[in-house]
This record gives C-alpha cells, structure tokens and sequence, in this order.
C-alpha cells in the first residue's frame, strides 16, 4: 500500500491551501463555488461520527507493507503529517521524502511514478529516498 501526501489528522487548518479548503466546505458560498469551479459537491453534514485520525490508525494496516511518500514543497500538509504517519505506522513501513514534491499525483514526476510501481510490484525490496 501507498499513500501519497496523506494528512496524519483531519481538520488540519495549519497552511493557507488548507484554510481555503476548509472555507470552501464549511460555508453554503464555498461549497457552492467549488460545485460551480471544480464540479463538485459538498455535503453540508460533517461526519457523524467524525473518524478516528490517520495517524491513530495506520498500524492496523500492518502485515501489509507501507510507503509514505511526501514532498518537501506540499501545501497542503507540511512534513511533520508523513513523519507522524511512519512513526505510528508497524513495519514493514518505509517513507520516502521527495525533495521539490508539492502535493499528490499531480506533482509526482514520471521517474517517481515508475519508482512508486516498482515498489508496489516489489514491496519487499527495500525502498530507498533519494538523497534529500
């Protein structure tokens, strides 16, 4: 299993990208500007029961192997989310820190894409981030 840019916690207001997330879906305006810009809805009803936090969980994905990947330049959740996520996750676990990344697939160049198949078709092989 991967996760790419994944938050350790939900609610996170800590960036400016996540602060305009957030308005976008806690307001009537917002949610209506996002279905106008982006087609996409919004539900008005938060999660009920809100679920546990990324970084509270991420151990039950143990025995199956886990990569973190991050990017340094991420907007949305700075570095310490990745750290929390490896260190609450069990082994085998590996994280890898992308120098220049901004956030998610949109960012990942071609080489990181076939590095991050490779691992996916080989997790036994022990991942490697490149000198930061």
């Amino acid at each position: 299993m991967a996760a790419v840019s994944g938050p350790a916690h939900w609610y996170y207001r800590g960036t400016p990208s996540m602060r305009l997330v957030h308005r976008a879906i806690e307001g009537r305006w917002g949610r209506a500007v996002a279905r106008w810009t982006r087609r996409t809805r919004i539900s008005a009803v938060g999660w009920d029961p809100p679920p546990s936090p990324p970084w509270e969980l991420v151990h039950k994905i143990a025995p199956t192997p886990l990569l973190i990947v991050h990017g340094t330049a991420d907007r949305y959740f700075p570095l310490r989310h990745a750290h929390a996520l490896y260190e609450s996750a069990a082994d085998p676990r590996a994280l890898w820190i992308e120098p220049g990344m901004g956030h998610a697939e949109s960012s990942m160049t071609p080489a990181l894409v076939r590095r991050l198949g490779a691992w996916l078709r080989e997790p036994s092989v022990p991942p490697v981030s490149p000198p930061a």
